[in-house]
């Protein structure tokens, strides 16, 4: 179910839905900082099997699943590795502070719940928090910079992705019930003087720390778990205490943290039935094998001017606007064999629709400025120029990976 039909629902229910003035919210709209939305639920459509790369016997340990996660394609601007180190350095004090003694994992980007209007609802990732990550806790590891960071973009994003499985989670028990429970708990928590649920944070860095261990291929990296343990056992209470977390302990942990929303509203005894075995509260936060990310906004924040740095120096593709074919490209393509023909057109649609890790999409300097190349099928690739003045992709040759200098 769509977050615009559970809002549409939620409006039916007094006290439900929290409005704030446009600009208070944390939308982005703020003097120093670009936002921009990586992926919109509500922009985008649904990806049927059609558009989903299908391989068969994938190579490299990659599954379907690891095609049909969420990983957009990061590019670097000219001056990316000097920003990232430099941003990382004047955003340290701040941020440092905020992780270690107020704000955890959620310094470093944050979740806004659909149950308010007047801002950008969604998970956010911060172009610092990216920077800071990488400088403090990453940039040891194996690989270059920009694995460094897309280990950190991914980290982040798990942790407020839970956020979001938590907001849904809570949904349902309110339109089961017919009750307000978000609002208020959350208007209970402040009124207590408490900054966040210490149950919440602990869950949601302990689905961060179990999406980093399981995550792809590309992110399979030496060191990368200790790394990561290293910073969350440095964060607040709450947030430190998913180094503790057991295996077995999600399930009571998931039907507590639910417990505790409505508790907070004043809504527990209504319904004692929802809080006995019977009834199967884990699964309504739909988190495995893991958080379905297309349901959910998500944003990059790039506040890299607050610290001196020009913004710019990470962006994103999410999917190719529109894919044109030049006149070699079609000569090639009618010379090739009826199922490449057919693969092509599979990984085109895809593409357009959403970039996968399937497609391999990545730069080809060997062909030139502004040229990329992305898998057809196990045997074949295709070169693609990116026109950035009419923001389209011209397909330039199609053929086997040696026969395209792929070895």
């Amino acid at each position: 179910m769509r977050v615009r039909t559970l809002r549409r629902q939620l409006e039916q229910i007094p006290g439900a839905l929290i409005d704030i003035p446009p600009g208070e919210g944390r939308s982005g709209d703020e003097e120093g900082v670009v936002g921009s939305t990586v992926h919109s639920p509500d922009a985008s459509t649904s990806l049927s099997d059609s558009t989903i790369l299908d391989f068969g016997s994938l190579p490299d340990g990659e599954t379907q699943d690891d095609d049909d996660a969420f990983d957009p394609v990061f590019e670097w601007s000219a001056a990316a590795e000097d920003a990232i180190r430099q941003l990382g350095s004047a955003a340290d004090k701040m941020i440092r502070k905020s992780v270690e003694v107020d704000s955890g994992s959620d310094a470093l980007g944050h979740y806004l719940s659909f149950h308010v209007r007047g801002a950008q609802w969604g998970a956010t990732v911060k172009a610092s928090g990216v920077a800071w990550l990488v400088r403090n806790h990453f940039s040891a590891l194996p690989g270059n910079l920009l694995d460094h960071a897309r280990l950190a973009f991914h980290a982040i994003l798990q942790h407020e992705l839970f956020h979001f499985a938590t907001d849904v989670a809570v949904t349902q028990g309110e339109l089961a019930q017919r009750q307000a429970w978000f609002a208020p708990a959350k208007a209970a928590r402040i009124a207590r003087g408490e900054p966040y649920s210490q149950r919440e944070e602990k869950l949601a860095n302990g689905w961060m720390l179990k999406a980093f261990k399981t995550a792809l291929p590309a992110y399979r990296v030496n060191g990368k778990q200790a790394a990561l343990k290293k910073c969350v056992w440095h964060q607040p209470p709450g947030y430190r205490d998913a180094l503790s977390l057991k295996t077995d302990s999600w399930p009571r942990e998931l039907h507590d943290l639910v417990y505790e929303y409505a508790k907070d509203a004043g809504c527990h005894d209504r319904n004692p039935l929802l809080w006995d075995a019977s009834y199967d509260w884990p699964c309504q936060f739909s988190i495995w094998p893991r958080i379905n990310w297309r349901n959910c906004a998500i944003h990059f924040v790039d506040d890299s001017a607050r610290f001196g740095i020009p913004p710019g120096w990470l962006t994103f593709l999410t999917c190719l606007s529109t894919i044109e074919e030049s006149p070699k490209f079609e000569k090639q393509l009618a010379e090739v064999p009826a199922p490449v023909r057919e693969r092509w057109m599979h990984a085109k649609m895809g593409a357009m629709a959403h970039l996968s890790n399937g497609h391999q999409f990545k730069p080809w300097p060997k062909g030139g400025k502004d040229v990329w190349s992305m898998r057809v099928d196990l045997a074949n690739r295709a070169h693609l120029l990116r026109d950035r003045t009419a923001n389209r992709w011209i397909a330039l040759e199609i053929g086997g990976h040696k026969a395209m200098g792929h070895g």
